[in-house]
Order: structure tokens, then C-alpha cells, then sequence
């Protein structure tokens, strides 16, 4: 005789397995990570390795400063991480990817530093409109957050309008701009 509980049971016991069928069928299904080709594999790596070793080179450079040649050496490790993560069969985003095959030019033009203090007076913008809403709605932490990004911007805008050095790792973080809650 079947009692409440034990036809209780016995349903979940099969919606149970049911729905473990159908997950372990959809996990299966789909693959760990996009398969990309030998070829493009391998002109990847390829890529990667020309811009490690640029970066290496430049990094020893002996007209480099030592901001520069921090920077480099840093980006020569991007690289290989990202031809070890390759090698290994690892997912790899195109973000990461496009980071670390970016080499840094020794100097900019003119016109690349007003480019660049463009950009980064976006960044500042927004950091200001964000700071504007966190202290709105009395997010401290978010508010925190943006006045912090806001003083790298402008930190960075005053050394690159000043002709001073400044690392490409300074003027990445400058460029971040938190999440507007």
C-alpha cells in the first residue's frame, strides 16, 4: 500500500532522474570551449610570441626608463600567459587575446596623446556622473569607487599634458571606469 509520503517520494525520485537525464544530456552536449583550428592555433601563438619578444626587447632597451621597461616586462608575461593558457587548450577570450598581443609604442605622436587625454577625459567624465549618482542614492562603497578612478584619470591627463612620464599600466587603470549601480 502506497502511502502520501511514499507517492510523494516516488514522483520526486523520477522528476529527479528526469531532470538529471536532460542535464547530464545538455552538458554533454556542449562543448568546454570553442575548438579553434591548427592553424589559427598556431598563428596565434605565433602572434602572441612576436609580441612577447618585442616586449622583452624593448624592455631592455637602454633608452627605455624604468617605467617603461616595468611596463614591457609585465606585458611580455600577458603574452605568455595567454600562449601557455593556448597551448594548454584552455579558453582564451578575444579580450585577452587583444590585450596581450597590444605592444605600447615607445612614444606617441601629437596626436596620439590628444587621442589619449580624450579618452581619458571620457573615463573622468563618467567617473563623474557615476560619483554624481552614487552620492544620489548614498552608495558610500560605489562613490568611493568613482572618485578613486576619477583621480587616476585626471592624475594621468596631468602627466601625459605635461610631457611626464607615465606608464601604459598607469593609463590602462586611469582608463576604468566602475560599474554604475
Amino acid at each position: 500500500m502506497l502511502t502520501f509520503f511514499g507517492a510523494v517520494f516516488r514522483v520526486r525520485s523520477v522528476t529527479i532522474s528526469a531532470f538529471s537525464l536532460l542535464f547530464l544530456l545538455a552538458v554533454s552536449c556542449v562543448p568546454a570551449a570553442p575548438q579553434s583550428s591548427p592553424e589559427r592555433v598556431a598563428q596565434l601563438t605565433e602572434r602572441l610570441e612576436k609580441a612577447r619578444d618585442l616586449d622583452r626587447k624593448n624592455a631592455l632597451d637602454q633608452s627605455t626608463g624604468p617605467v617603461m621597461a616595468g611596463d614591457y616586462l609585465v606585458r611580455a608575461d600577458k603574452a605568455q600567459a595567454a600562449i601557455d593558457k593556448i597551448e594548454g587548450g584552455a579558453y582564451i577570450s578575444d579580450a585577452e587575446i587583444a590585450d596581450a598581443v597590444f605592444v605600447p609604442p615607445k612614444q606617441l605622436t601629437t596626436e596620439e596623446r590628444k587621442a589619449l587625454i580624450g579618452r581619458l577625459e571620457q573615463a573622468k567624465d563618467l567617473d563623474n556622473r557615476g560619483l554624481h549618482d552614487t552620492t544620489a542614492c548614498g552608495n558610500a562603497g560605489a562613490r568611493q569607487d568613482f572618485s578613486v578612478q576619477g583621480d587616476k584619470a585626471e592624475q594621468a591627463i596631468g602627466k601625459l599634458e605635461h610631457g611626464q612620464t607615465i606608464g601604459w599600466s598607469e593609463i590602462g587603470a586611469a582608463l576604468e571606469v566602475p560599474p554604475n549601480p
